[in-house]
């Protein structure tokens, strides 16, 4: 369980947005968004040696923003997660082709770029997410002429997404203050697991409800156009992240 408490630590971590004094945190979400964009497009379509590029990049950038700490911690939250899957792949591969070494050599290759391109999709996220506020978002995806409802929906939801799995995290905890265990055995496991089931679906309505009647005080939705007190302005470092999302996608291009 120590690993499972791990992985809802680092998911409930995901939406904690922590201002920091570094040039990314006032980087225009516009520009962050572009350096998502471009890296999903190397991550998806591009070959191993783009992948490595951007790699490089995006973790050079999390580690300025985030943190080392933070950063290895997220990263190997998401190994762990797909680490069954990568396992299976990686044995089916070696039983339907054979043991040999040219298939053992070209299959760890291709679990390692796989791996790669996932590590590439999460970085730029948590860049984009870690780094700014969910209220610019929203602003900025509402001047692109996206309804702020809509808008204000998603970031609503994944907000509620990740309190409800800090919510289980805290529930799991007072279980285990009181005494309850995690028995062995798979089946003992998912039935234990079963006492968390209503207590987190009692969360989960208090908090729907609670965010339907503060919404609807607050009367969201009421007008199809709202202004905004805050607007996010454009300068170096924003210029700066462009040019280096330019700079990355040209090169990936030319390799």
């Amino acid at each position: 369980m120590q690993v499972t408490e791990l992985i809802l630590r680092n998911l409930v971590s995901l939406s904690r947005y922590e201002y920091r004094d570094r040039a990314i945190h006032r980087v225009h979400p516009v520009a962050k968004i572009a350096l998502v964009a471009v890296s999903l497009g190397i991550a998806i379509a591009m070959d191993y040696s783009d992948v490595l590029l951007a790699l490089a990049v995006l973790a050079t950038l999390a580690v300025y923003s985030l943190g080392l700490g933070r950063v290895a911690s997220l990263t190997l939250s998401v190994l762990v997660v797909f680490a069954p899957m990568v396992l299976f792949v990686y044995l089916y591969s070696l039983v339907a082709l054979g043991f040999s070494t040219e298939v053992l050599a070209s299959a760890t290759a291709s679990i390692a770029v796989a791996l790669a391109r996932i590590v590439v999709m999460v970085l730029s996220f948590s860049i984009l997410l870690l780094t700014t506020r969910p209220q610019s978002i929203a602003r900025v995806l509402n001047r692109a002429r996206v309804p702020y409802v809509y808008v204000y929906g998603v970031v609503m939801a994944l907000r509620l997404i990740l309190v409800l799995i800090s919510d289980m995290q805290e529930i799991y905890m007072v279980q285990r203050i009181r005494g309850l265990k995690t028995p062995k055995g798979l089946v003992s496991r998912i039935k234990s697991y079963l006492a968390l089931f209503i207590p987190m679906v009692i969360s989960a309505l208090n908090r729907a409800d609670e965010l339907s009647l503060s919404l609807e005080l607050k009367g969201f939705g009421y007008k199809p156009v709202r202004s905004y007190l805050y607007v996010e302005e454009v300068g170096l470092a924003d210029i700066a992240l462009v040019s280096l999302t330019i700079g990355l996608l040209f090169i990936t291009l030319l390799l």
